[in-house]
């Protein structure tokens, strides 16, 4: 019983510390980046995150469209991934992060190739654990033109990546003809991001979430002993 009551309070405690923890909530609306395209490799901040570029190019660009067609509905700067590329996202501080929501859109290339289709948006990332996890949310449907304009996902249908994370990288995956969604995808998995609510712990918190995790982890070894 005394086992039993250890394991119960550490978990309380632990959650307890965690929920506790102060932060600070924003929108990165890319906004506070000048309009530019950036390689392989190559990094940029924005609303106190850091995002990096994986694979070929991407870029920050706007409505206005000055290195590819803006998805329908925008109405201020966002990110887009090109040619098969992903961006990965870290706080900037070093600290874990919470995403609450963001908006994104297929971004058709010039033309899609006759065996591929618009796929979906993924995000995989590595929680506060150390754990991997993948996130997948169809683009969903064209206009009569073809075009694409910007899905909402919200916390409800975020899963994992609603948790604290330490990075995540969003890229795009098209439907091969297979029923597979695939990437790499003859550079013609493409996509826009925007609007991504997170939430970023304050320095002095991070103590109070290792914290919590300790907890845990001593929970675990109690019960393996």
């Amino acid at each position: 019983m005394g086992k039993m009551n250890w394991r119960a309070l550490a978990c309380a405690a632990a959650v307890g510390l965690a929920v506790a923890a102060p932060a600070s909530a924003g929108t990165v609306t890319f906004e506070d980046v000048t309009p530019n395209l950036f390689g392989n490799g190559e990094s940029f901040t924005s609303g106190g995150f850091s995002f990096k570029v994986g694979g070929d190019f991407g870029g920050v660009d706007s409505s206005a469209g000055f290195f590819y067609p803006a998805p329908l509905g925008s109405d201020g700067q966002f990110y887009t991934g090109l040619n098969d590329s992903a961006v990965t996202m870290t706080a900037g501080n070093g600290l874990w992060s919470r995403i609450h929501g963001f908006d994104f859109s297929f971004v058709s290339p010039f033309p899609l190739g006759p065996t591929m289709s618009p796929g979906a948006l993924v995000a995989m990332g590595i929680d506060s654990a150390g754990a991997a996890f993948t996130q997948i949310w169809d683009f969903g449907d064209s206009d009569a033109n073809g075009d694409f304009g910007f899905r909402t996902i919200d916390v409800s249908t975020l899963g994992a990546l609603s948790g604290f994370v330490k990075s995540v990288t969003f890229l795009a995956c098209l439907y091969d003809g297979n029923g597979f969604c695939v990437n790499p995808a003859s550079n013609q998995a493409q996509f826009s991001i925007d609007n991504i609510h997170a939430e970023l712990p304050e320095p002095a918190s991070l103590a109070l979430v290792i914290g919590a995790l300790g907890l845990l982890g001593a929970t675990r070894r109690k019960q393996s002993i």
